[in-house]
């Protein structure tokens, strides 16, 4: 039992260290980058399984971020979103936009 008890804390250390390793990574600039600042990136996702092609997100979008193809729209242009805006989100009738926020370093 005390070797099953041990085998676990150090099955827990090592996924803690992993958990960590993966953030640092994640959070901190790429290799030639460490002076650069971070960047805000923000844009929206659509849910094709919900979406009822409406075209709300096209017509009211300031920034053109979203394009018609194949009968749908698509986020054609993600950096133009403005996190302040997030229209196309309020506005659709079926609530099939979400919005994606990171960090990444410029």
């Amino acid at each position: 039992m005390k070797n099953l008890v041990g085998r676990a804390k150090e099955n827990y250390r090592e996924m803690k260290k992993e958990i960590k390793e993966t953030y640092q990574r994640e959070t901190s600039p790429a290799e030639g980058k460490e002076n650069s600042e971070p960047v805000r990136v923000f844009y929206p996702v659509i849910n094709y399984d919900n979406c009822i092609k409406c075209m709300v997100c096209v017509k009211l979008c300031p920034n053109q971020v979203f394009e018609i193809k194949n009968g749908f729209p698509v986020v054609a242009n993600p950096m133009a979103c403005d996190p302040d805006c997030q229209i196309c989100g309020v506005k659709c009738p079926t609530r099939v936009i979400s919005f994606v926020s990171k960090i990444r370093w410029g």
